[in-house]
């Protein structure tokens, strides 16, 4: 739909400067999951697109869907739902990729969609809360229109994917 064109193009130019700006912190992309919503850093965004056909990968954890071809390159798909311990029902229609570039690593995770782009003042998550504690990949919690909203640490994500061995 029209909210793919806009973002692809957005969050790669987006993308180009935050490789120049390091006070880009503040801006978050908000994705849905189950019909709430998250905030993931938009730095380590490279683009949004449909899901692809995921070729499953025998005996690994169950948080890895698979891998799948994105321009020949051969792309890990992590499923958030199921590493933020949340039900994994099918809620979207269409699932969505998020391809992230994070500590060099190209890694995709499978997302109901996304929303909007949004910046948080950095003094202002809360890093107390129950689910913060509750949950490793939650950062802190951001309150918006009086919604709570968890930022998801993904460079966390990949770290443990990294040395799942």
């Amino acid at each position: 739909g029209p909210i793919m064109e806009k973002f692809e193009p957005k969050i790669e130019h987006v993308n180009q400067a935050a490789t120049q700006n390091s006070s880009s912190s503040g801006h978050y992309l908000v994705v849905l999951l189950n019909g709430e919503k998250y905030f993931v850093s938009l730095v380590l965004v490279s683009r949004i697109i449909k899901a692809k056909e995921i070729f499953t990968i025998p005996e690994t954890f169950e948080f890895i869907e698979g891998v799948f071809n994105f321009s020949g390159e051969i792309v890990p798909v992590l499923n958030l739902k199921k590493l933020l311990k949340l039900p994994d029902i099918d809620y979207a229609q269409e699932q969505k990729f998020m391809i992230c570039i994070i500590d060099g690593i190209k890694i995709c995770f499978s997302i109901d969609d996304v929303e909007a782009e949004f910046n948080i003042d950095p003094g202002s998550i809360k890093t107390d809360t129950v689910k913060v504690l509750e949950n490793d990949f939650i950062s802190g919690e951001y309150i918006v229109k009086k919604e709570v909203v968890g930022i998801i640490d993904l460079p966390l994500v990949v770290d443990r994917y990294k040395y799942r061995e």
